[in-house]
């Protein structure tokens, strides 16, 4: 009698195991039926695309997806792209079926205000880009889009950059004027990716640069503001200095790029007569011509010790000792590196 109910017992044990299990797989794959035939974004997306730059064992991938339903989108569209339409969920969206591309998206940027709406590659470079090249990273807004073609001439190199537009703001209007500059210029064809963010929110500027590096299609990126001019050839430097660019694969370390800029703001305009070399930059320091980025707040760049910039030989690279979470620096390193943009400190920081 006692083995009948011990038996007994263990089959209503197991049969309420296996119940369990059952209906939690049954409520999963109804709320998720995505996510449930599926292990990770498609092979052919932009989602893989970012990620192919963290792996090794790349693969040629053709995207294949577009934005549909959405007319306010594809009607500003210079040429027939291949992009993907995601956005970043709400909480209150969890009961409605999602992608692996939804999930991936909350997930990498789970502490950005939601929801936005977040187009990559809008605009796609022809390119093609070298694996080893150096990618501009940066955000731009609508009042800048001057500032960012004159980036875009100068530096003709891979740029990706994050176009965030206001959605309670005039829209059309706005995609309107990126796309006159967008297809006017060849370089800017041919090298910069622009993924269009819409939400009603002013002031992400870590998830934008986050965007931006995310879809950056080199192995190295560099974080800088759009509206600074480059008065050096730092793309040669890397090449040629064979230990600076054992560092940068090793990925833990970046490298500081310097910052200036005139007392007179009235001088920036004319950006053709910047130095070019440190012989030329010296000597407006030494008269008060040229400062420091942002002197006024210390803290910002002061890490990077300027005063042994100046004294240090021309091309010489040193280490950079003193860390303060102030310190936002311009650097150069490698995207599947340091950690993305939070105040965080970073392993090792070199000046050049």
């Amino acid at each position: 009698m006692y083995k009948l109910s011990r038996v007994a017992y263990l089959s209503v044990v197991s049969y309420v195991g296996f119940s369990v299990l059952y209906t939690t797989r049954t409520i999963f794959s109804s709320i998720y039926p995505t996510v449930a035939s599926s292990h990770g974004p498609s092979v052919n997306n932009p989602i893989r695309i970012a990620k192919e730059t963290w792996e090794k064992d790349r693969s040629v991938t053709k995207l294949d997806y577009r934005i549909s339903d959405d007319r306010l989108l594809d009607s500003h569209l210079a040429q027939p792209l291949d992009i993907l339409n995601a956005s970043l969920p709400t909480m209150t969206e969890a009961s409605r079926s999602i992608s692996s591309d939804d999930i991936l998206f909350s997930k990498a940027f789970s502490t950005s205000m939601r929801p936005s709406h977040v187009v990559p590659y809008f605009y796609k470079a022809s390119g093609p880009f070298a694996e080893d090249e150096v990618t501009i990273t940066s955000i731009i807004t609508s009042d800048r889009l001057d500032v960012f073609s004159r980036l875009v001439e100068r530096y003709q190199g891979p740029i990706s950059v994050t176009f965030h537009v206001k959605n309670d703001t005039m829209v059309p209007k706005i995609l309107d004027s990126l796309q006159k500059i967008y297809t006017a210029s060849e370089h800017m064809r041919r090298y910069v990716d622009i993924h269009l963010v819409l939400d009603s929110f002013d002031r992400q500027f870590n998830t934008w640069r986050n965007i931006a590096r995310l879809f950056a299609r080199t192995d190295f990126v560099m974080m800088l503001d759009i509206d600074f001019y480059l008065c050096t050839d730092f793309r040669t430097t890397l090449r040629d200095n064979a230990w600076l660019r054992q560092k940068l694969e090793e990925g833990l370390s970046a490298f500081v790029v310097p910052a200036f800029e005139y007392t007179n703001p009235r001088e920036e305009k004319v950006y053709s007569t910047f130095p070019q070399t440190k012989s030329e930059l010296l000597p407006l320091i030494n008269t008060g011509t040229i400062d420091m980025f942002h002197a006024s707040w210390k803290p910002g760049h002061n890490n990077t010790n300027y005063a042994k910039f100046y004294s240090a030989i021309p091309g010489d690279i040193y280490k950079i000792t003193e860390y303060q979470s102030a310190y936002e620096p311009y650097i150069i390193f490698k995207k599947a590196g340091p950690p993305c943009y939070v105040r965080r400190k970073i392993r090792r920081l070199w000046w050049q």
